[in-house]
C-alpha cells in the first residue's frame, strides 16, 4: 500500500461492487456486508487523510490492517465475488411439487364440501380476449398460454413478457395461480429427471407486489417465493443465480399497487428488474382501469368474467332464464358470485354490487366469537369507524397505515364519541373478523381493495357533504370502485349520474352497469345520446375511446348510425373502433333493448364494406375451421384488390383474427409502397392488434429501409410506439426521430417514448422544448408535452411551466395535464 492514490481509486471500485449487493437485499442487508461496506468507508476517509497530509503513512498502515478489506502482499486488490451455484434440480423439483400441493390445498379449502355450487364455480375455466377488442370470440387462458411460453424469443429481444387485465372480482390472482400450478406440472418431470427430452423446463413463481415495499429491490421476494414451498432454503445469491441460470416464470400480482403514491418509483424499479433479468419470461396482472402500459406496450390480455353458460353452469337448477340484465352481470363476476351462494340470495332479485358487499361484510363482523373480550363491542361502532377510516385513506391515497397511524385514528375516534374501549381491542377485534389484516411490517390494509372501497361509499351514503370530494376526484382512477360501488348503494341514482354525466360523460356510462336495478331507460338513453354527442367534439383517440366504451358496457347505437359513421371516418383508428362494434353479437340479438340513438335517415351502404362485415362476423360465430380459413382467405383478397375503404377495413377484420397467416398477409401489405394512405394506416392500426416481437422487428427494418418514403418511416414510428420495447435497437430509432425534420415523424415519435416509458428520454425531451428555435408544429408540440408527463421528474415542470401561457388551448390545457401527471406521480403521502 505505498501507493495512496491508486489504493483510494481501488477501495472506491470495490465499495461500488460491495453496494451492488447491497442493493439486491433490499434493506435485509447481512451484517457481515454491512461490517465490509463500513470499513471501505473508514479506508477511503483515511487514505483522503493521507493524501492530505493529515496523518502519517505509517498511522494509515495500521489503521488499515484494522479493516476488514481485500488485501494481498500489502495491496488492496479486487473484491472476488465467489459465483453462488443455484438450488439444485432435486431442490427445484421439490420445490414445485410442494408447490402445487399447497395452492390446491387452499383452494380446496376455500369451498366448502357442502356448496357443490361453490366447488363448481372454482372449477370454471378462465378465458381471454385480446386488450381493446371487444365482441369478438374469447379465447381459452391455457391456449394463450401455451402460444406464449412455447415460442421462441427472437433474436435481439431485451424482453419477454404478457399482461392479463381485469375488474374487480374477476379473478387475477386466481388466473395466476392456475398458470402457476399448470407450468409446474409440466416441468416437474424435467427436475426429476434431468432428461433433455422433456421440453418443459420453466420454475413458476409467483411474486405479489402487495408485499414490495417503497425502496425494496424485488430479490427478496423471488426469494421467499421460492422457500415457501422448497425443502432447503436458499439465499438472496442463490435466488439470483436460480434466475440467471435457469429458465424462469415470473408471475406478478397486482401492478396497480405500485402505481399507488406509497410506491413511488416501483414502476421504475419493476422495469430495471425485467431489464436486468431479460431472459426471465413475465406474465403480469393489473387492474384493467389503471392499465396505462406502465411497462411499455406488450401483449395484453382482457381477463373476462363468467359467460352465461359458465353461471348456469354452476348454478345448476337454480339458475333462472329470465333474470334481470343486472342480476347476470353480478352473477358474472366471480367475488360476487360466491357471495350469491355464500348467501343463498340466489333468488332475489333487487341486489347490487354494493348491497352484495355489504352483506358479506357483515356476514364477517357477525362472525366474531363471544367469549372473547372483544366479543362486547358495538358492531355498529365499529362499522362507522371503518367508513370513516377508508374515506380518510381514500382522500390519501393510501392502501395502508402504519400501526402508529391506525392508532393514532382509532383513539381519537374513541376519545371523540367517548367509546370504552382501548384502539388495542378495536384492532384485535378487526384481525380476527378478518376485515383488517397487519403484515409483517406491522402495516394494517383492508382484507380487500373492494373492502376499503365499499366502506368508502358507505360514508358518502351516510355523510352526503362528502360526496363533493368524490365528484372533484371523478376523472381519477383511484376513486373509480368507491364511486362503482356508490352508485349501487343509493336509492336514487338519477341526481348523481346526472352530476356525473356534467363531469366527465365517460366515468358515467362506466357507472351505469352498477346502478341498483331497475335502471330507468330514460337514464341510459341521456347518457348514450351524451356520448355520441361528445363524439363530435372529440379528436380521433377521442372518439375511438368512446365507441369502445359503449361496446364495453354493452350500450349501442344503432346499425344505420353506426354504418354512416363507418363511410364518413377518414382515421384508421376510429374505422378499427366502429367496425367493431358493427361485428358484435348483442348489436343482431335484440335491438329494442340495447340499441340507442336512431335519429338519422338511412342511406345506401357500400355493399363490399358490408360484406367484410359479414364475413367478420361469421368467422366470429361459426366453429368449422375450413370455413374459418375461407373467409380468412377472402379477407386477403379484399385486402390486395378492392379500393382502399375496402382494403382498410380488410386489414382491419385480419388484425381482430389474428392468426399467423393473417400476421403474414398484413406485414407484406405493410412494405407496398403503393397502397394508398387510408389502408396503408388500416395496416398499421391491424397490426397494433398483435404485439408481437416480429411486428415490432417488422417496424424497425420498414423504418431503416433507404427507400422508404416520409410517409412510410411515420407509419413505421407509430407501429413502434404501439408494439415497441422487445428490441434494443427501438430505443435508438426513436430518439433519433424525435429530431427529425419532418413534423408527423417528430410528433409520433415524442408519443412512443412517452407511452413505452422510456425514462431515459427525458433529457431529450426536455432539452428539445427548452430550445430557442422551440417545436414549431402545435400538434408535434402537444406530443412532447404529454411525453414529458409521462417520464419527466419534478424538476421536468419548470421546463414545461414555460407552455402555460402558450397562444394555443389545447396546449394549454395539454400542459397542465402533464403537470399534473407528474405531480400525483411523485406525490408522497404519510
Amino acid at each position: 500500500m505505498t501507493d495512496p492514490k491508486s489504493t483510494l481509486s481501488q477501495l472506491h471500485r470495490n465499495l461500488n461492487i460491495l453496494r451492488e449487493r447491497e442493493a439486491k437485499y433490499g434493506g435485509n442487508t447481512p451484517l457481515e456486508l454491512i461490517n465490509q461496506i463500513d470499513d471501505h468507508l473508514k479506508a477511503i476517509r483515511l487514505t483522503e487523510q493521507i493524501l492530505n497530509d493529515e496523518i502519517s503513512e505509517v498511522e494509515w498502515r495500521e489503521a488499515l490492517s484494522t479493516l476488514l478489506l481485500a488485501i494481498n502482499n500489502g495491496q488492496v486488490v479486487n473484491i472476488m465475488i465467489p459465483k453462488t451455484q443455484p438450488p439444485g434440480r432435486k431442490v427445484i423439483a421439490d420445490y414445485l411439487q410442494q408447490m402445487v400441493v399447497r395452492v390446491r390445498a387452499e383452494q380446496s379449502e376455500e369451498m366448502p364440501d357442502k356448496s357443490e355450487m361453490l366447488q363448481r364455480l372454482w372449477h370454471q375455466a378462465f378465458y381471454v380476449r385480446r386488450y381493446g377488442q371487444v365482441g369478438v370470440p374469447s379465447q381459452l387462458l391455457d391456449d394463450v398460454l401455451q402460444r406464449y411460453l412455447d415460442r421462441n424469443r427472437p433474436k435481439g429481444a431485451i424482453r419477454d413478457a404478457v399482461m392479463f387485465l381485469a375488474g374487480a372480482g374477476v379473478g387475477k390472482t386466481p388466473a395466476l395461480n392456475h398458470i402457476l400450478t399448470v407450468v409446474a406440472d409440466k416441468s416437474i418431470d424435467y427436475y426429476r429427471t434431468g432428461e433433455s427430452s422433456y421440453k418443459h423446463k420453466l420454475i413458476p413463481l409467483l411474486i405479489p407486489l402487495a408485499e414490495l415495499r417503497p425502496g425494496q429491490d424485488l430479490l427478496p421476494l423471488v426469494r421467499i417465493a421460492f422457500n415457501r414451498d422448497a425443502s432447503k432454503n436458499i439465499t438472496l445469491d442463490e435466488a439470483q443465480a436460480l434466475l440467471e441460470e435457469y429458465e424462469c416464470l415470473l408471475l406478478f400480482d397486482d401492478l396497480d399497487k405500485l402505481t399507488l403514491a406509497a410506491h413511488n418509483g416501483g414502476i421504475t424499479l419493476i422495469r430495471q428488474f425485467m431489464d436486468n433479468y431479460s431472459e426471465a419470461r413475465y406474465v403480469i396482472s393489473c387492474r384493467l382501469n389503471t392499465f396505462n402500459y406502465q411497462l411499455g406496450p406488450m401483449d395484453a390480455f382482457v381477463l373476462d368474467e363468467l359467460s352465461n353458460d359458465q353461471v348456469k353452469e354452476v348454478l345448476g337448477n337454480r339458475y333462472n332464464e329470465q333474470m334481470s340484465r343486472s342480476a347476470s352481470q353480478l352473477m358474472s363476476n366471480r367475488a360476487m358470485l360466491k357471495i350469491i351462494i355464500e348467501k343463498d340470495i340466489i333468488d332475489e332479485k333487487n341486489w347490487s354490487r354494493g348491497t352484495l358487499l355489504r352483506s358479506m361484510i357483515h356476514y364477517q363482523l357477525d362472525l366474531m366469537p363471544n367469549e372473547q373480550e372483544e366479543g362486547d363491542i358495538d358492531r355498529e361502532v365499529v362499522e362507522v369507524m371503518l367508513e370513516k377510516l377508508a374515506y380518510q385513506m381514500q382522500c390519501e391515497h393510501a392502501n395502508s397505515y402504519s400501526e402508529q397511524q391506525l392508532m393514532q385514528f382509532i383513539s381519537e375516534y374513541l376519545k371523540t364519541w367517548h367509546e370504552p374501549f382501548t384502539w388495542r381491542q378495536v384492532t384485535n377485534f378487526l384481525r380476527n373478523t378478518g376485515i383488517m389484516l397487519r403484515d409483517d411490517y406491522r402495516r394494517w390494509h383492508f382484507c380487500t381493495r373492494s373492502t376499503q372501497a365499499y366502506f368508502t361509499a358507505a360514508a358518502v351514503v351516510q355523510d352526503s357533504s362528502l360526496l363533493n370530494t368524490v365528484l372533484e376526484n371523478v376523472s381519477d382512477f383511484w376513486w373509480r370502485e368507491p364511486l362503482e360501488i356508490l352508485v349501487s348503494l343509493i336509492d336514487e341514482p338519477l341526481k348523481l349520474l346526472f352530476e356525473l354525466l356534467d363531469r366527465n360523460v365517460i366515468v358515467t356510462a362506466h357507472c351505469l352497469q352498477f346502478v341498483s336495478p331497475p335502471i330507468d331507460q330514460s337514464i341510459i338513453k341521456a347518457v348514450i345520446d351524451a356520448i355520441i354527442e361528445q363524439m363530435r367534439y372529440e379528436q380521433a383517440a377521442g372518439r375511438e375511446q368512446l365507441l369502445k366504451l359503449l361496446l364495453e358496457i354493452g350500450y349501442l347505437p344503432s346499425k344505420n348510425l353506426l354504418w354512416q359513421m363507418l363511410h364518413r371516418e377518414q382515421k384508421s383508428l376510429v374505422i378499427m373502433a366502429i367496425a367493431n362494434a358493427l361485428t358484435h353479437p348483442k348489436l343482431y340479438e335484440n335491438e329494442d333493448e340495447f340499441v340507442y340513438s336512431d335519429e338519422y335517415e338511412k342511406f345506401e351502404i357500400d355493399p363490399k364494406l358490408e360484406k367484410v362485415i359479414t364475413k367478420w362476423r361469421h368467422y366470429i360465430t361459426t366453429q368449422d375451421k375450413k370455413k374459418k380459413a375461407e373467409i380468412e382467405k377472402n379477407l386477403v383478397d379484399f385486402l390486395k384488390k378492392s379500393h382502399e375503404k375496402v382494403q382498410g377495413l380488410a386489414a382491419i377484420a385480419l388484425g381482430f383474427i389474428g392468426t399467423d397467416s393473417a400476421r403474414k398477409a398484413l406485414l407484406q401489405q405493410l412494405h407496398q409502397p403503393d397502397v394508398k394512405d387510408f389502408a396503408a394506416w388500416c395496416v398499421v392500426e391491424a397490426l397494433t392488434q398483435m404485439k408481437q416481437l416480429e411486428v415490432e422487428e417488422a417496424a424497425i427494418k420498414l423504418y431503416k429501409h433507404p427507400q422508404q418514403s416520409i410517409s412510410q418511416r411515420t407509419r413505421a414510428i407509430y407501429l413502434l410506439g404501439n408494439v415497441g420495447g422487445g428490441f434494443s435497437d427501438t430505443p435508438d430509432i426513436l430518439f433519433e426521430a424525435l429530431n427529425d425534420s419532418d413534423a408527423e415523424i417528430r410528433g409520433y415519435a415524442a408519443r412512443a417514448v412517452g407511452r413505452l416509458g422510456l425514462v431515459n428520454s427525458q433529457g431529450k425531451l426536455e432539452e428539445r422544448l427548452e430550445r430557442p428555435d422551440r417545436e414549431t408544429n402545435s400538434w408535434a408540440l402537444r406530443r412532447f408535452i404529454e411525453a414529458l408527463g409521462k417520464v419527466g421528474t419534478l424538476e421536468s415542470i419548470h421546463v414545461l411551466e414555460r407552455y402555460l401561457h402558450h397562444e394555443q388551448l389545447r396546449t394549454r390545457r395539454r400542459t397542465r395535464e402533464a403537470i399534473s401527471e407528474i405531480q400525483r406521480r411523485f406525490e408522497t403521502y404519510l
